[in-house]
């Protein structure tokens, strides 16, 4: 165990930190990073029973959600760092190596989610996900009464969504095609495929155009984004498709949370699928190379 007396973990949201260089496009954390980081170190100090709080006040997402405690006076915006992990025990140490008894950090976490305590997590974050009374209002008038719909993810990229590339894949109109339209309501990054979806009512979509957390400090705006994964948190389902190799962490987020099945469509197509299996092939051919190399030189 650690030497947990007095002390307390707090993880920081905000747009901004001291010790990278940051622009829209690099040095950046989304909703689902920052979920994904709560979850991590909640897992590490629910297991070494250390105080854990979360802390919005630096980010324009507090405007948004309902009010909690003031801000500790002890954290500095000046001295406030972005740290990533490798895994929960350099979290854990990371931790432990801290002589301050309030440790504060922007973190995006280890990289996966920890479902150890998965349901202990949940009664923590969801009642910090929750419209203060004005945005409230206008997310009930919004969101459908139906809970009987699914969602189609669609992440083409950062580059889609600042416009510094445009164009609607052949790929992304096909899958868009196959799905009910009725049924169906789409989330995504980039405005232009938003637009499409819209001008041909081909898909349900809310009424807002697409923004980064991380970037972002429109308040306005930004409700758009969080009332987006509220609409994936009563879904069907989310199916999802990235342009990335990973699945998109602000669906997997809402996924995770509220227990709403997932399905990466790329993983779940035959080409999916195969080139899953060749990055596999590659892997393992690459550590038998290393193996006969190390072997030649001893």
């Amino acid at each position: 165990m650690l030497d947990h007396i007095e002390k307390k973990v707090t993880q920081v949201w905000s747009q901004d930190v001291s010790n990278l260089e940051q622009t829209d496009l690099k040095a950046r954390w989304g909703f689902g990073d920052l979920l994904r980081g709560a979850n991590n170190i909640h897992g590490v100090c629910l297991k070494e029973n250390i105080q854990f709080d979360i802390d919005l006040e630096f980010h324009p997402i507090s405007k948004i959600l309902e009010k909690r405690q003031k801000k500790p006076k002890t954290i500095n915006k000046k001295d406030l760092n972005f740290i990533s992990f490798n895994s929960k025990l350099e979290l854990k140490n990371y931790i432990q190596k801290e002589r301050k008894n309030e440790v504060y950090f922007v973190t995006n976490g280890f990289g996966r989610w920890d479902s150890e305590n998965i349901n202990e997590f949940r009664k923590f974050i969801i009642p910090i996900l929750k419209f203060n009374k004005y945005y409230k209002k206008k997310a009930d008038a919004i969101l459908p009464l139906s809970k009987s719909y699914n969602v189609l993810h669609i992440r083409l990229g950062d580059k889609k969504l600042f416009g510094l590339s445009n164009g609607v894949p052949r790929k992304v109109k096909k899958l868009i095609k196959k799905r009910d339209p009725e049924n169906t309501y789409l989330i995504t990054d980039s405005a232009e495929l938003k637009t499409y979806v819209y001008d041909r009512k081909l898909l349900k979509t809310l009424p807002f155009n697409p923004s980064h957390s991380g970037v972002n400090n429109n308040p306005k705006i930004l409700f758009g984004t969080i009332l987006e994964f509220m609409l994936m948190s009563t879904a069907n389902k989310i199916e999802t498709f990235s342009v990335y190799d990973w699945v998109s962490g602000f669906a997997n987020s809402a996924s995770f949370i509220y227990e709403v099945p997932i399905i990466d469509i790329k993983k779940n197509s035959l080409n999916g699928r195969l080139i899953t299996l060749l990055k596999k092939f590659k892997r393992t051919a690459g550590k038998i190379k290393r193996c006969i190399k190390g072997v030649k030189n001893v």
